[in-house]
């Protein structure tokens, strides 16, 4: 059983890499090791959303930590180069909590 997991595992990668979806395999692992592979002050204060063109979209757990992980988006990017071993993420964007409120508008990520 474990052994059909794991050559479908490896099917569907292949395919996604064939389709140019290699984004798709890194979201994954992202939203899967999240707080393993970003580390502090990342870990259990965000949440990757999305991984497009090199950018991904990470939404902090309050809006009041979105100016402070925006200081460490750059670092962040060689943290996740490293553990993933590849350069997938190029660049980082935080993002406040979606539907969260300030100065009486609704903050949406872009």
């Amino acid at each position: 059983m474990r052994d059909d997991l794991n050559r479908i595992d490896g099917d569907v990668r292949r395919i996604l890499g064939r389709l140019g979806l290699r984004d798709v395999e890194v979201m994954l692992r992202l939203r899967d090791e999240w707080d393993e592979l970003a580390g502090p002050p990342w870990a259990g204060v965000s949440q990757p959303l999305g991984l497009q063109g090199g950018e991904l979209l990470v939404e902090a757990a309050v809006p009041g930590l979105v100016g402070t992980l925006r200081y460490g988006e750059q670092a962040l990017v060689g943290t996740l180069s490293a553990a993933l071993g590849t350069e997938a993420v190029k660049v980082v964007k935080v993002v406040p909590p979606r539907g969260s409120r300030a100065g009486g508008q609704t903050i949406r990520p872009t």
